[in-house]
């Protein structure tokens, strides 16, 4: 769990916590346990997930401390333990589809025939791939009930994929091959190469070129320009019987399953319960005051994404408040592919448009003015708007900020994504003690989420949530941060831009 912590912290980057304001209780559904006391109403918690292009980059980059010593941490460092779809103690082979665990290691070295799970992790995970993992155990290209496979996600072969060398007297020790020449390094590169195929492992030995050369030159990256590489497909073969990883989970029927935080605290059992009072229920008919029969759960989980049709505007509910247990079959394990939940849409989003053909964009290039709504989808990551939204659906709203909502085809039904779905009012249907959070999973870097916002500074956009005025909050966090009235490196402030970021009075 602290090595789940720590991927938070470095790769989700930020988690915001909203409680909900205590309103006068007119409802006879009221819990019996006061709100200010603990109490056994499981939380509410709704996922507001970005899908920006940036979270298909590396996980582990050259400009990180990961242990916190100060110092950046470039290139591989065999004291820290990385975390992914390879466990760091085992030592894996390749059988030309997937990798598979072969044996443990206390020390995260092997014998010279094997690849190391710990220098797979540092070379191969994405942002996204660590996203899917602490969440729900990863994407299952394979998912019956004797094997799991678990999948990388689509890298377009642009600057989106990544490269490292490999130097040093140890690479005998982590991977199959020996040390490269004096004066030479093997250099590996991560990149997908077609269109949403599965990434690959590509692998040259024995060069004198540096990683840049090939990995960061004019698309397409990592290509056959050195030599024709070694491609090893980045899939891996997880919870084999005698090689269990750490968050392998046996399920009634047998099987062992790759949990995250969805199944440990969401999945429940098949026991029923009424939403509102949790007491036992066979239909929504056994069920008072609006409350509906659903799986009993520890946590009800929630999702809002950005969206692909409308990639500068807010963001949309991909999924209602409820109990995991509804997507993944409990006695088994398997994930439910019929189900358009959590699971299977951060499985489905991915990297658009990127075309092999000419190696370019479905909309070109623009270098004379500013992205349009809708061109290149995958870029734009609004999360102050998604934030609001999800504030609103709290709010018990139960309808979708018109701006932000996608009502008819497009990218995002094409990629099966849900959209439009009705919204549930949280606390006319679960009790109304229930405390609401919302965790915001993103990167760092936000965009086009300034400009429809009630209150914002940038536009008279107009919303419904009473004395909600971004500009005001704004000015009152920066009075307690100390940040009003002083110069900091910011792309604009109020009428002050230049297009940059740098030095402006806030």
């Amino acid at each position: 769990m602290k090595r789940v912590i720590l991927c938070l912290l470095f790769f989700l980057m930020a988690i915001s916590l909203f409680a909900a304001k205590p309103q006068p209780v007119t409802n006879p559904s009221y819990c019996a346990v006061p709100p200010f006391l603990p109490g056994n109403t499981p939380p509410l918690v709704l996922f507001v997930v970005g899908k920006d292009h940036k979270l298909f980059y590396e996980a582990y980059n050259d400009a990180m401390d990961l242990d916190g010593d100060d110092k950046i941490d470039v290139g591989y460092k065999h004291s820290f333990d990385y975390y992914g779809y390879f466990d760091p103690y085992k030592c894996y082979k390749h059988d030309g589809s997937k990798f598979y665990p072969f044996y443990k290691t206390d020390d995260k070295y092997c014998r010279g025939d094997a690849w190391s799970g710990n220098l797979l992790n540092w070379m191969t995970m994405s942002r996204m791939d660590v996203i899917r993992k602490v969440l729900y155990g990863g994407y299952r290209s394979t998912d019956t009930t004797t094997s799991t496979v678990l999948e990388g996600t689509y890298i377009p072969q642009d600057a989106h994929s990544w490269g490292k060398e490999l130097t040093g007297g140890d690479v005998d020790k982590l991977t199959p091959y020996s040390d490269p020449d004096s004066g030479k390094r093997h250099l590996m590169c991560v990149t997908s190469l077609s269109d949403g195929a599965t990434r690959s492992l590509r692998i040259l030995q024995n060069k004198t070129n540096r990683i840049w050369d090939w990995a960061s030159k004019e698309r397409p990256v990592c290509d056959n320009s050195l030599g024709t590489p070694t491609d090893l497909t980045l899939n891996v073969e997880v919870c084999k019987s005698g090689m269990l990883e750490e968050n392998c989970k046996q399920y009634p029927g047998g099987s062992y399953k790759p949990v995250g935080v969805l199944q440990t605290y969401g999945e429940g059992n098949d026991v029923l319960v009424c939403s509102k009072n949790f007491q036992s229920c066979s239909s929504d008919s056994d069920c008072t005051n609006n409350g509906k029969c659903v799986k009993k759960s520890d946590i009800f989980f929630g999702l809002i994404t950005g969206s692909y049709d409308k990639n500068m505007s807010g963001g949309i509910v991909r999924k209602n408040l409820g109990s995991i247990a509804d997507e993944v079959d409990l006695n088994t394990g398997q994930f439910k592919t019929e189900v358009k939940g959590i699971i299977d849409t951060l499985n489905k989003i991915k990297i658009v448009g990127f075309k092999y053909s000419d190696n370019s964009y479905e909309d070109g290039w623009v270098t004379n003015r500013a992205m349009n709504e809708g061109e290149f989808k995958s870029w734009g990551n609004p999360i102050a708007e998604m934030f609001y939204e999800g504030l609103r659906y709290f709010a018990d709203k139960g309808t979708a900020t018109s701006i932000y909502n996608i009502t008819t085809t497009g990218t995002d039904s094409s990629l099966q994504l849900p959209y439009n779905i009705s919204w549930i009012k949280p606390f006319n249907y679960f009790p109304p003690c229930s405390k609401p959070f919302i965790i915001v999973l993103s990167d760092i870097n936000t965009s086009f989420d300034s400009d429809q916002l009630p209150g914002s500074n940038f536009s008279s956009f107009t919303g419904d949530l009473s004395n909600f005025n971004a500009k005001n909050l704004t000015d009152l966090i920066g009075s307690h941060e100390n940040i009003n009235g002083l110069s900091w490196f910011i792309g604009q402030s109020g009428v002050t831009f230049d297009t940059m970021c740098t030095s402006k009075n806030v």
